[in-house]
């Protein structure tokens, strides 16, 4: 899990260092886009976006860096959406990590 802040965060909350993201978006164009190099699911779930916090494990999902950032010209974060949205081309891989690690299959 990660967290998305905007004009500074808390430290009593956020224990973990601070990662700014650059915004790949061309002139002109309205949304936030970023380049997306990988995703972890954590075994157990969690609130941390530290990695092995509490003897948790993370589980790096395996997919195709740049077929996933290509449509689009980049992933859009939109911190205004209750919405994760990935690419279609890491589907198969996200539903069967999924599986493993909740025990049963993701619905919307």
């Amino acid at each position: 899990s990660g967290v998305v802040t905007l004009g500074g965060y808390n430290p009593k909350i956020l224990d973990a260092p601070l990662v700014f993201v650059q915004n790949i978006a061309k002139q002109g164009e309205t949304r936030y886009k970023i380049h997306v190099r990988n995703i972890f699911f954590r075994q157990g779930g969690g609130q941390s976006i530290v990695q092995e916090r509490d003897g948790q494990s993370v589980v790096k999902l395996n997919f195709n860096e740049e077929l996933f950032n290509a449509k689009n010209g980049g992933t859009i974060l939109d911190s205004g959406v209750p919405l994760l949205i990935f690419d279609e081309s890491i589907q198969d891989t996200f539903m069967a990590e999924w599986k493993k690690l909740v025990g049963q299959q993701f619905s919307f």
